[in-house]
Order: structure tokens, then C-alpha cells, then sequence
């Protein structure tokens, strides 16, 4: 499991671009993937993005992505 962004992407491209694109998504993904519950309050899901650097968190219910 992970979580691919246009980052993973974008600093590959940068460091592998004569094999880029035969790669395998989990080569480029970010394996170690920190994500919310849909209880989880904004301020302290807010506070770890900027802390960890990250612009993307998933929402987990049961241990599977969250509907809307």
C-alpha cells in the first residue's frame, strides 16, 4: 500500500529520466503513508501535515478509504 503524488513523480522524473517511464508505480509511491480519521479534529490533522511536510492525508474508517 502507499500513496503516489505529482512530487513522487515529479522527483523521480528528475533523477531517473532515461527509465522513468517503464517504472513501476511502487517504485515512485511513498510507502510510508500517514493518514486521518473522519473523527480527527483539523486543527491537529492541519498541525501534523505541516509537521510531517506533507499536502496529502487520506481518511481512514475501518482501515479503508472514507466515503463522502
Amino acid at each position: 500500500m502507499g500513496i503516489i503524488s505529482e512530487r513522487d513523480i515529479a522527483d523521480t522524473s528528475t533523477t531517473a529520466a532515461r527509465r522513468f517511464s517503464n517504472l513501476p508505480v511502487s517504485e515512485l509511491m511513498t510507502a510510508s503513508v500517514v493518514s486521518c480519521s473522519p473523527n480527527d479534529d483539523v486543527d491537529s490533522i492541519a498541525g501534523g501535515m505541516t509537521e510531517l511536510r506533507i499536502r496529502h492525508m487520506p481518511v481512514l474508517s475501518d482501515g479503508q478509504l472514507a466515503a463522502s
